[in-house]
């Protein structure tokens, strides 16, 4: 038996013992053992750095928009204020990135020409980690589900109201 192999099975052996979290907050923390940046997470999306109010917020004006009438109509609101908010969370994350790169500099960049800072610390995150890329990939799919879900929604809207103007009124 390999040592690989061993380890292996040891570790089999030991998590069959586990009978995982007790406490709520232990089952809440554990619930989070998987999520990195919420990018594709269904439940768990507003982190723990980011406002449940401003989302919350968010949620409010896309139903004061897209008023839903039915319950498909309520879960396309949630799913276009969800989007919206991992967009944003996209665009932070770009910041952050490039900030972060700019303050990684080499000081013989001269601060006051921030063009070039931005342009170096773009190709340094761009051609060393590839988080750039798998963020416009990311970007790109959001983009499209927002873009699918508002019209659907609006086409629903019009859909109803087009309905509403062509039913006869009772005498």
């Amino acid at each position: 038996m390999t040592t690989s192999t061993r380890k292996s099975e040891a570790a089999r052996r030991n998590g069959a013992k586990s009978k995982g979290p007790i406490t709520i907050p232990g089952k809440l923390r554990s619930s989070r053992n998987a999520l990195t940046h919420g990018l594709t997470a269904a439940h768990h999306f507003v982190l723990t750095n980011e406002s449940q109010p401003e989302f919350e917020s968010l949620y409010q004006r896309c139903l004061t928009e897209f008023p839903p009438v039915t319950e498909t109509d309520a879960q396309l609101v949630w799913d276009l204020a969800h989007t919206r908010w991992r967009l944003s969370r996209l665009a932070a994350l770009e910041v952050a990135l490039l900030d972060t790169r700019m303050d990684l500099q080499e000081p013989a960049v001269h601060p006051a020409d921030q063009a070039a800072r931005t342009a170096l610390a773009w190709r340094a995150e761009a051609d060393e980690s590839g988080a750039l890329p798998l963020l416009n990939r990311y970007e790109a799919r959001l983009q499209r589900v927002w873009y699918r879900t508002a019209r659907a929604l609006e086409q629903r809207l019009s859909t109803r109201t087009s309905k509403l103007r062509n039913e006869p009124t009772a005498a």
